[in-house]
């Protein structure tokens, strides 16, 4: 996979302290894990003086090499009850708040796409945040959340 385009926004004071620290995030829209740290990310860094680069990968993959159909918190009842409350709690202050969303895991193949090509260009990361967003706004709005229509 190509490099994607690293930008900084803002200015930081102590940037001679280690010029070329970064960050490589990866994340899957169908993560739950993801969700929280997506809209945070860009502005930690910045605070940070790191630079950030998305890079979107399928979790399904790897669990799927582990013989699982499905994530491990619907394979473990108490996991999965222990991530549901965990998640509450870390999205309390997230606008759109903490949803559930319905199936779980959704399908992020084409978000990642979608998201590998933005990535190329100048407008990746802000998808990425973008539909994060939507994906919770159709959870909170309708009774089918699934945002994945906009994109095509």
């Amino acid at each position: 996979m190509r490099d994607a385009p690293m930008r900084t926004s803002g200015s930081c004071c102590n940037i001679h302290l280690c010029p070329d620290a970064a960050l490589d995030f990866w994340f899957d829209f169908a993560s739950t894990y993801s969700y929280p740290a997506a809209p945070r990310i860009r502005s930690f860094a910045r605070q940070a003086c790191v630079l950030i680069r998305f890079r979107p990968f399928l979790l399904g993959l790897i669990f799927k090499a582990q013989g699982w159909q499905t994530f491990p918190f619907n394979l473990y009842e108490a996991k999965g009850r222990n991530m549901w409350r965990d998640l509450e709690r870390i999205c309390s202050d997230l606008s759109p708040p903490f949803w559930r969303p319905e199936p779980f895991p959704q399908n992020s193949l084409l978000g990642a796409r979608v998201a590998l090509i933005g990535l190329a260009e100048a407008w990746g990361e802000d998808f990425c945040e973008a539909l994060y967003r939507a994906r919770a706004v159709a959870a909170l709005t309708t009774p089918r959340p699934s945002p994945m229509h906009l994109l095509v």
